[in-house]
């Protein structure tokens, strides 16, 4: 789960949507009781379309495939802490494995109901890893709870890759500033590779492969963060020659001015997992302490962050919002009127209602800002949710 599809689901509207979420247990015999409490959601669910006029026909339509996985099956045995369910108005269900426990919630709205994935998947809560060895090259995306390999448009897959496709022949020449480029060809001696201003020596020849194939690599990492990266920080591991050649080519804006000057083959997955998400959150909290000091300094000054629910909404669906920070559990229920650009509050949710804070939440991931979860302290004094104004 990320950041687009979250944005995939949040696009999808019309009544009913349906989302339910519930703790589930990753081992032992309290597992069974996992496939209990996504029937008693179904039941709850049912209801809830039931008081909003559903005939039972209709009803059954859209929550049979629901209602399938009610019973124990192998299904159960692969669960994190919680799992979340989203069923369309034609049935279609969609299951997503939660890395964090969550409570039980039933909302049957225009809307998914999505700022628990927000908080575990969205929330500047995510990171990427590109890891270099002379045998592989690799981005990774890293969040507290995993790591996860990206295929990179354009990406060498080692150095061997880079020397098969240059056609190295009696004479070559190379120019180091090209970055990213295949080495062009310059006059030599007849029966030696000959690099311009190098020689024919095999440490020279290494060198030359070895930046020809690291400027290789920053360009496809390069661009492939500048279109999804979206801001998130990159750390870079490698041996510490390799980590001094590449570091410079990388230009990527986000990139942390220290990295991890070691062999990532050297570690297996959890402990590279584990050091890279040490490197990464201590960046990311820096964001968050600072984007929360700037909220605290503008509210109530010159207009720049705001707590009115009906101006953030506004400000969400105009691009406006640089950050928002929210409280977890609290609910605000209503709809955008996207004709006279304001809301419209209601008791609860219902045909054609959704959290609002929810609405503030998803809107604002997708025009790229981002989204923080207050503290208890902080919530008290400035919940249910702030945002920081971009403009």
């Amino acid at each position: 789960m990320d950041r687009q599809e979250i944005a995939a689901l949040a696009e999808e509207a019309g009544f009913p949507r349906i989302s339910l979420y519930f703790p589930t247990h990753e081992k032992g015999r309290e597992i069974q009781q996992d496939p209990i409490r996504l029937k008693n959601a179904v039941a709850e669910a049912a209801a809830e379309l039931e008081r909003a006029g559903w005939r039972g026909s209709d009803i059954d339509r859209v929550l049979d495939e629901a209602r399938a996985r009610t019973e124990y099956s192998d299904f159960w045995l692969h669960q994190g802490r919680a799992l979340a369910a989203f069923i369309d108005g034609d049935g279609a269900t969609r299951f997503v494995k939660l890395p964090e426990e969550t409570g039980e919630t039933v909302i049957v709205a225009e809307r998914y109901h999505l700022r628990p994935l927000i908080r575990m998947f969205g929330a500047r809560r995510r990171g990427y890893l590109l890891a270099v060895t002379r045998e592989m090259a690799a981005l990774h995306e890293v969040t507290q709870y995993d790591i996860t390999r990206f295929q990179v448009e354009g990406m060498p897959e080692s150095i061997d890759q880079v020397r098969e496709e240059i056609n190295f022949q009696d004479d070559v020449g190379f120019h180091s500033n090209m970055r990213g480029s295949v080495a062009s060809h310059q006059g030599g001696a007849e029966g030696a590779p000959q690099f311009h201003g190098l020689g024919p020596s095999s440490e020279d020849y290494e060198e030359v492969e070895l930046v020809e194939y690291l400027g290789r690599v920053a360009r496809a990492a390069d661009d492939h963060l500048d279109r999804y990266g979206a801001g998130a920080p990159l750390a870079l591991v490698a041996e510490p020659r390799t980590y001094g050649h590449l570091r410079p080519l990388m230009k990527y804006h986000w990139m942390l001015d220290e990295g991890l000057q070691l062999n990532p083959a050297a570690l297996d997955e959890k402990e590279l997992h584990r050091r890279a998400w040490e490197a990464l959150a201590r960046d990311l909290d820096e964001d968050r302490d600072a984007a929360l000091e700037r909220l605290q300094a503008q509210l109530g000054s010159d207009g720049g962050a705001q707590r009115d629910i009906a101006a953030l909404a506004r400000a969400a669906v105009e691009g406006r919002l640089h950050s928002i920070f929210l409280e977890p559990g609290a609910h605000r229920w209503g709809h955008y009127d996207s004709d006279r650009h304001d809301v419209a509050f209601a008791e609860a949710p219902g045909n054609g209602e959704e959290d609002l804070i929810d609405f503030i939440a998803v809107r604002t991931l997708q025009q790229g800002g981002a989204v923080y979860a207050f503290e208890p302290p902080e919530a008290d004094r400035l919940g249910p949710v702030a945002g920081v104004l971009r403009f």
